[in-house]
């Protein structure tokens, strides 16, 4: 039993709930949200969040995982698959899992004249439609608001499925040989206007660590720089990648050790994570191991020139530590005090290596302008409305 409000049993020591993880990494729940919801929102409908109209496609497996071996087949050589497709799940058809079971079930005395009998081979044949999964195969789930989705291998397609009311396609035994696996949104079915794409690229050797924002970013709601306000952090995001670019999702280099430093500029490395729920590693620390290929530093600024006043520097130049220009922030760490607006460096520099990767680097531009880059002023300048809390 596990008790209220504990993340799950051990190993488990955080929540895996969310569209979320603990870093801070998109789940594949919150794609499908998005595709079920968020884009059935319009516009100009007074409850939709302030975000753009977007559509989505998004596979939800990682192509980078081989298949699981496939299950026992119940299913004997001798059962008449083209007569039970004929007569309850035509090939290429998306007849519902329940619609095929009360048709074979209408049909039992058929089905055991056709050595297709038995409640576990009903179930596997309306599962599958009659068709044997491969060892070399996946079934893949592909999320999106638009009608139809069409899959293609390697620049191959492999079939066009359509989106359920569930705001998925189905694609059953697909071959897991390509190295390039792309999924098209379509507007208007099979032969629809393509407006959204999603593709994984099967990875190589991992060869180097790129890094990227989340935040401060536009593309995430959080602005485009960090202010120098004593607290403000950004969240970096380090990717494992093979030579040509591509994810390495899977594997060994998958779970390689990312080491974080700021190279320069007012910040300092706060945390970091992976996002497993089942990693006891430190977050109190400058490396972690990737997961998946990803791991998280969160980089906090080291310098407060966005709100102390003259009057203020005086006060702390009396009453802290008897040492001007500085204080202690709430965690033990230091943070440098200046007069607000004063020149300090122009961004933060942040490093990442790994052992036998090329390294990746990021800079991270600063403000000391609270009025345009604070939380409050970038939450309002995304909403387009003043806000206040009282």
């Amino acid at each position: 039993m596990i008790d209220g409000g504990e993340p799950g049993p051990w190993p488990l020591v955080s929540s895996s709930f969310g569209q979320f993880d603990i870093a801070g990494f998109a789940k594949s729940a919150s794609y499908w949200y998005r595709s079920l919801w968020l884009a059935a929102v319009a516009a100009d409908d007074a409850g939709r969040p302030p975000l753009p109209e977007l559509h989505v496609v998004r596979v939800s497996q990682t192509w980078d995982t081989p298949p699981a071996p496939p299950p026992v087949w119940p299913v004997s050589a001798a059962c008449n698959i083209t007569e039970f497709q004929d007569m309850c799940s035509p090939r290429g058809s998306d007849t519902p899992f329940d619609a095929c079971l009360a048709c074979v079930r209408a049909h039992n005395h058929t089905m055991e004249k056709i050595a297709c009998d038995g409640p576990s081979v009903w179930a596997t044949l309306c599962q599958t439609g009659g068709v044997r999964p491969s060892a070399n195969a996946i079934d893949l789930q592909v999320f999106s608001d638009l009608d139809a989705v069409e899959l293609l291998l390697d620049g191959r397609s492999h079939g066009t499925a359509p989106c359920s009311a569930g705001g998925f396609a189905s694609f059953g035994a697909v071959p897991h040989g390509a190295t390039n696996l792309t999924a098209l949104g379509r507007k208007g079915g099979a032969a629809g206007e393509v407006l959204a794409r999603h593709t994984q690229l099967k990875a190589k050797v991992a060869a180097a660590v790129l890094l990227s924002l989340d935040a401060p970013s536009a593309l995430t709601g959080t602005g485009s720089t960090l202010l120098l306000d004593g607290h403000d952090a950004a969240l970096v995001r380090a990717t494992v990648v093979d030579a040509d670019g591509a994810v390495v999702a899977a594997g060994a280099g998958a779970s390689v050790v990312v080491s974080f430093a700021v190279a320069s500029g007012p910040g300092r490395v706060a945390g970091v994570h992976n996002g497993d729920a089942k990693c006891h590693e430190p977050q109190a620390a400058a490396s972690r191991s990737a997961y998946h290929g990803l791991a998280r530093a969160v980089v906090k600024v080291t310098v407060d020139a966005a709100s102390a006043s003259a009057a203020e520097l005086q006060l702390l130049a009396t009453e802290v530590d008897g040492v001007a220009g500085a204080a202690v922030g709430g965690t033990g760490e230091r943070v440098t005090i200046l007069r607000r607006g004063a020149a300090t460096a122009s961004s933060i520099v942040v490093t990442a290596t790994a052992p036998g990767l090329a390294s990746g680097s990021i800079s991270i531009p600063v403000s000391t302008d609270a009025a345009a880059h604070s939380v409050l002023a970038v939450a309002a300048a995304s909403v387009r409305q003043p806000l206040t809390f009282e």
